[in-house]
């Protein structure tokens, strides 16, 4: 029995080849569609006067974009992390989806510009997420979540 890592590489069954492709494909979905999120807020969502006008405010909003970073950032990591194992197409498509919106909200944000659409759409990713994370891991049955660590 071969027990070493290019045995392991090279003795990969089928199944595994197609998860680790559908894991590439998610994990570079998701990564393109955060950074288009990005520089599409960037470039639609023009610097409020709002910085100059009541820099208390301001600055009280941008940390409040931090916080949402933070938040965007784990949804982004949560997302990763899931697409480690085969995802339904649904599922891992709601996953990128609302990481972008998440991401995208977020740099509105920062810039101060449409803060209530900005808002809106960054709790609309983040239910999504939510609900997709609760409810996108069932068996094949539709039974209840699929458990991912063993039973003791």
């Amino acid at each position: 029995m071969n027990t070493s890592v290019i045995g392991t590489l090279l003795h990969r069954s089928p199944t595994t080849r197609i998860a680790s492709r559908s894991t590439r494909l998610s994990r570079s979905s998701l990564i393109v569609v955060c950074v288009a999120a990005m520089a599409i807020a960037a470039h639609v969502g023009a610097p409020s006067t709002l910085l100059h006008d009541d820099p208390e405010l301001a600055h009280l909003l941008r940390g409040m974009a931090l916080i949402k970073a933070t938040i965007a950032l784990a949804a982004v990591a949560l997302s990763w992390w899931r697409f480690r194992r085969p995802t339904p197409r649904v599922a891992a498509a709601i996953y990128i989806v609302a990481a972008g919106l998440m991401v995208g909200a977020t740099i509105s944000i920062w810039q101060l510009s449409s803060l209530l659409l900005a808002a809106v759409v960054f709790h609309l990713g983040l239910f999504a997420l939510l609900v997709v994370a609760w409810l996108g891991d069932r068996d094949a049955a539709g039974r209840g979540p699929v458990r991912w660590l063993p039973h003791r």
